[in-house]
């Protein structure tokens, strides 16, 4: 009797089990035709498409999940919530014991003894990235003020909101040493004792959005001592 009721149960929660399973793919479902209505109705709803790529991505549907995206950049290419749920599809992964960051997968890049080289792939645009640290009695003020290296003509400069870091500076350089007049950004991150620099031109790059994403991926929590 005992035998019979354990299977009983089980028989039981097994069928619960599928129950829900189908009304949650009944769900899925639900949710991506009132999607794809709403923005075959409203082409321009931005929001849609964000939402219509995420629940391509609940079914690890990614073919999907970037045609939708790729579709609301070309109508907006600088909406920047959806070009980052495509970065983070698209990109790629460096990680070192020394820093972590995503970069895009048509990117190459080059390892050295003291540097970090990421260069587009029409060779355009690049990024160097060079590590550091400073005294634990240093202050960040005391720090830039010894970073004599100068990368041209000093235009600009400020704190930075960059995530996963304490604090970052930026300097903006004009270079004209090549004949013509190139801008070049300089990005100090500081985590503790810590200090990344990030080197990148020109600044008026179309790939200076794939930099944003970069950044905003930098983790520095296993930078070894």
């Amino acid at each position: 009797r005992h035998w019979i009721f354990g299977s009983l149960f089980a028989v039981y929660l097994l069928s619960s089990w599928i129950i829900v399973a189908v009304n949650r793919n009944k769900d899925w479902k639900d949710n991506l035709s009132s999607y794809q209505s709403i923005v075959r109705a409203d082409p321009n709803n931005k929001k849609s498409y964000i939402r219509l790529g995420e629940l391509y991505l609940e079914k690890n549907d990614k073919k999907s999940a970037k045609e939708v995206l790729n579709r609301v950049l070309s109508i907006d290419p600088n909406f920047a919530e959806a070009y980052r749920v495509l970065f983070g599809l698209s990109s790629k992964k460096f990680s070192k014991d020394n820093i972590s960051f995503g970069y895009p997968e048509t990117f190459a890049v080059e390892e050295t003894k003291n540097q970090i080289t990421i260069t587009s792939n029409d060779n355009t645009f690049k990024i160097e990235i060079q590590f550091d640290k400073k005294t634990s009695i240093q202050s960040i003020d005391e720090y830039l003020s010894r970073k004599t290296n100068s990368l041209g003509t000093l235009i600009n400069q400020g704190p930075a909101l960059i995530p996963n870091v304490e604090e970052a500076y930026v300097k903006i350089w004009q270079d004209s040493s090549t004949g013509s007049e190139l801008n070049k950004m300089q990005f100090f991150l500081f985590k503790k004792d810590r200090v990344v620099e990030f080197r990148v031109w020109p600044s008026d790059s179309k790939f200076m959005r794939d930099f944003d994403e970069i950044l905003r991926s930098v983790k520095l929590d296993e930078i070894a001592r």
